[in-house]
């Protein structure tokens, strides 16, 4: 069956559903699917993977980050006419994600245009993780509803491991090393050593690692942080290993070991890298991760 096709079924079930009870209108053609229906949307998702898997992810894990920090409150917004949807995180940190079935972006910039959907009048909003085909339309588009594109001329390559792979995957610690969760201790150097971070990302951070999946590598003799990952509401990454430590393969394995954990727990792993990092997508991919395909981020903010 076809992507589109069995999209068609995802929008046929939702019909089904009373339409007072799942959704609200919100501007022309986009409506807010209430909370409580938010993971049966994402359930649904998952039979188009690996196509849907980033906004997939984007919207569960920022779900559970609104649920368990309350530093944030996420949304779910669909267009009745082409079945797109907007995922949009507020509060603390401010991100989005788009997903349209058949590449179908019309009605996007509506969405964009006022506070009914983005709350422009708190600045910037990140759409993570965006196809370059909507970056592309997005640049022809914005200038008309008063918004500005901000970036990086930088595209990523995103990847997954189906759960089955990552439960198997055989992760051995060095005799002289120990695994263990990171603490909202090491809020401060996980987030001053990620290229991204600033002090407008601390609170996030520090909700990732008090309330996600994290794995650290620490020395037996005196407990020093020498390798450590997280699962963002992105999906893998803040991947780090200390100068001194290098080459010894530390970062390999923590990746690993957070895969498995989410492998265990019958959640797909999910990562980013630069698409120019080779070294990068060479662990990735002996590690046992697929390409899925190439994707932006990108800031959006009003055009004053």
């Amino acid at each position: 069956m076809k992507f589109d096709e069995r999209f068609h079924i995802l929008e046929t079930k939702m019909e089904n559903h009373n339409s007072d009870s799942l959704k609200t209108k919100t501007i022309e053609d986009w409506y807010e699917i209430l909370e409580d229906e938010i993971p049966s949307v994402a359930e649904y998702l998952t039979t188009f993977w690996p196509q849907t898997l980033n906004v997939y992810n984007f919207i569960t894990e920022n779900l559970r980050l609104s649920h368990e920090s309350g530093s944030t409150k996420t949304q779910l917004f669909q267009n009745n006419q082409s079945g797109a949807l907007i995922a949009v995180t507020k509060g603390a940190y401010r991100k989005a994600a788009v997903f349209s079935p058949n590449k179908n972006y019309l009605g996007i910039e509506l969405a964009f245009k006022d506070d009914k959907i983005m709350n422009w009048c708190d600045g910037l909003i990140v759409l993570s993780g965006i196809p370059l085909d909507l970056f592309e339309y997005l640049k022809t588009a914005t200038p008309s509803i008063g918004k500005k594109l901000i970036y990086r001329n930088e595209i990523f390559d995103c990847y997954w491991m189906s759960p089955d792979v990552a439960k198997t995957l055989n992760v051995k610690c060095p005799d002289d090393m120990y695994f263990s969760k990171l603490e909202d201790c090491h809020t401060e150097v996980v987030n001053s050593t990620w290229r991204y971070g600033s002090n407008k990302t601390k609170v996030m951070v520090s909700d990732i690692i008090n309330f996600m999946d994290t794995i650290g590598l620490f020395t037996k003799k005196d407990s020093k942080l020498v390798s450590w990952v997280l699962q963002t509401n992105y999906g893998i990454g803040m991947l780090y290993t200390v100068d001194v430590h290098r080459s010894k393969g530390y970062g390999t394995l923590v990746l690993r070991k957070l895969a498995n954990i989410l492998g265990q727990a019958g959640k797909t792993p999910i990562l980013v890298t630069l698409q120019d990092n080779l070294a990068a997508k060479s662990v990735f991919l002996k590690s046992g991760f697929e390409f899925i395909e190439p994707l932006r981020y990108v800031g959006m903010e009003q055009d004053i």
